[in-house]
């Protein structure tokens, strides 16, 4: 029996959100097959319609990994050129309403449903392992998988795989480099605007004036250094909100003409990140290795409440684990 065929296949369907929470998923998937390590792969076909923006889609566009070749590449590569609510969207409903009427069973291989109520599946459950691999892999619908303890450890594989395609990261590690020639420290900073205006009440947004005012307070951490900030949002930076502070507004922010992932990689290569809770901010900050500051309309920034492992110490946050999960 071949090395391949020895191993159980997991094909992972419509999870919810959309980049950083895909990838936030896969990066659960892939330390979950690390950790496992030639007893089974898994094939992400919610990641189609963004595998195209990291590294991983060269070694394999259909979510492999594993990465082999497969002829599920060709039908991935397409969808990750159609516009990306077509993308997403058409081809979530089309898995959803194949597997809803498949029942427990698809191809061969049961259909394991996770509620995505609170508090959802542990990766590192051996017993859910076993109902994955039992029958030579399994159909996983969920949103709420994970096991951040092995996202801590596997988090280089990670970054390999999942790191932004250095010809789209670019602009974006230029304009930190850039911003280097004039500075002791670099700041990353996500001004997080429109659904945060509404999400949980609007709990984490920070609007412009006031990320400004925080800023400063950010700033202070570091007497006696020259630091630059840089900026990005989805919505249009006010410049002028800003004129008290060195900045640069990065190329993926909003009216920037630039993509979005441009403002994960520039924010992936600063020193520090800062932003209200959010996965965007901490997927970058865990890309580059770099530490993650949240900060929060009533509370004041400070040193103390700087996170060293991004992801695994914002899941564990008391505040940031209602956004990064």
């Amino acid at each position: 029996m071949s090395k391949r065929a020895s191993r159980a296949t997991i094909w992972y369907s419509h999870g919810g959100g959309r980049f950083g929470n895909q990838m936030l998923r896969f990066a659960h998937l892939i330390a979950w097959i690390e950790e496992h390590a030639g007893r089974m792969e898994v094939i992400n076909l919610a990641a189609w319609p963004y595998m195209n923006l990291v590294n991983g889609y060269t070694s394999s566009p259909a979510g492999l990994y594993p990465p082999r070749r497969s002829w599920l590449n060709l039908p991935a590569k397409l969808i990750g050129i159609l516009p990306e609510k077509l993308g997403r969207g058409a081809f979530t409903v089309a898995r959803q309403h194949v597997l809803d009427f498949a029942g427990k069973r698809f191809l061969g291989k049961p259909i394991v449903r996770v509620n995505d109520g609170i508090p959802g599946i542990d990766l590192a459950d051996p017993a859910f392992l076993a109902r994955c691999t039992d029958q030579g892999g399994a159909w996983l619908i969920g949103w709420r998988i994970a096991s951040w303890p092995l996202v801590r450890k596997h988090g280089d594989a990670i970054r390999r795989h999942l790191a932004v395609r250095d010809e789209l990261a670019a602009p974006g590690y230029r304009l930190v480099e850039e911003a280097r020639r004039e500075a002791d420290v670099v700041i990353g900073v996500l001004c997080r605007q429109t659904d945060y205006r509404v999400f949980l009440g609007g709990r984490f947004f920070i609007d412009q004036p006031s990320m400004a005012r925080k800023l400063n307070a950010v700033a202070a951490m570091y007497p006696g250094k020259r630091v630059v900030f840089v900026l990005t949002s989805d919505e249009p930076i006010e410049t002028s909100h800003f004129s008290a502070l060195t900045h640069r507004v990065a190329t993926g922010s909003q009216g920037m003409g630039g993509h979005f992932v441009e403002s994960i990689a520039a924010l992936s290569r600063c020193d520090l990140v800062v932003g209200a809770p959010s996965t965007f901010a901490a997927w970058a900050a865990f890309l580059g290795a770099k530490p993650y500051l949240p900060l929060l309309l009533n509370r004041e920034p400070d040193a103390s409440h700087i996170l060293k492992d991004a992801l695994a110490d914002a899941a564990a946050d008391p505040e940031c684990s209602l956004s990064v999960i």
